[in-house]
């Protein structure tokens, strides 16, 4: 999935350039003010090349979870609606273990110990249920709330025994798993701010350790991006926001492959 990324160092010199006393610079404006494509993996941080020759490490501000979600968004968008509920799917699970980690944190699990009692269910989708529902009964008191028996059903199809969903059936699947994901992310952060805080900052530095390991540069700036599950809004709502950006990556995609194809 493609997003798009602002230079911070031509933002500050826009900055810069806005608050001398120079005439307003007419050429150059709309360059520094553009923004690049990057692919989005599993990793919190990208670098940014810009026309006028710098390079950044930007950080995105987002979960594993929230961006599998946009990865089902995209794939609404292209019409590929089997791929959009298993990415719906594992932003679900990813959730899961995002609120399960933080409640164990939060009630004063030892953070080594909390790592490697995770090992034991990380390998199988349903020991991790079974440690989300327990862990959220003792911290709110109450059954969570849990995918329907019906999305359950096509979520099971679709992932193996090869349905291919319609369009509103994956639209219907994503505004569950939306719901869900907005509404107990609301309790956690209202309840235990500073275990999620630590659950998300810990995997930050995890990911930025693995790119500086690689080679990368660490991070000095933040952008954000449009997430579903940063909005108040139906999963309907945020596709209508999204198809103008995901036509411009078409059109770019389309650009490159015809470039490539020129240059053989």
């Amino acid at each position: 999935m493609q997003v798009y990324l602002s230079c911070p160092d031509c933002i500050e010199e826009q900055a810069r350039h806005e608050a001398s006393s120079e005439p307003p610079d007419y050429v150059n404006t709309p360059k520094r003010l553009k923004s690049y494509p990057v692919q989005l993996t599993n990793e919190i941080s990208y670098e940014v090349k810009c026309d006028f020759g710098h390079s950044s490490a930007v950080l995105v501000g987002s979960t594993n979870h929230e961006i599998l979600f946009e990865f089902g968004v995209h794939s609404i968008l292209d019409g590929y609606y089997r791929e959009a509920i298993t990415s719906f799917a594992a932003s679900l699970e990813r959730f899961y273990e995002f609120a399960s980690r933080s409640i164990a944190i939060a009630y004063g699990c030892p953070e080594e110990k909390e790592v490697k009692c995770w090992e034991y269910v990380a390998a199988q989708s349903e020991r991790q249920l079974g440690a989300y529902i327990y862990l959220y009964a003792a911290h709110f008191k109450e059954e969570p709330r849990l995918l329907s028996g019906s999305n359950v059903k096509l979520r099971n199809a679709s992932v193996h025994k090869g349905k291919i969903p319609t369009r509103n059936q994956a639209v219907k699947f994503g505004n569950e798993v939306l719901s869900i994901i907005t509404e107990i992310s609301l309790k956690l952060w209202q309840t235990i701010p500073q275990a999620a805080h630590k659950v998300l900052s810990d995997r930050t530095q995890i990911s930025i350790n693995n790119i500086v390991n690689a080679g990368g540069t660490r991070p000095k700036h933040v952008q954000s991006i449009g997430l579903a599950t940063h909005g108040k809004r139906p999963l309907e709502e945020h596709l209508k926001r999204k198809v103008m950006e995901h036509s411009r990556n078409t059109l770019d995609k389309h650009r490159k492959i015809i470039e490539e194809l020129k240059n053989r």
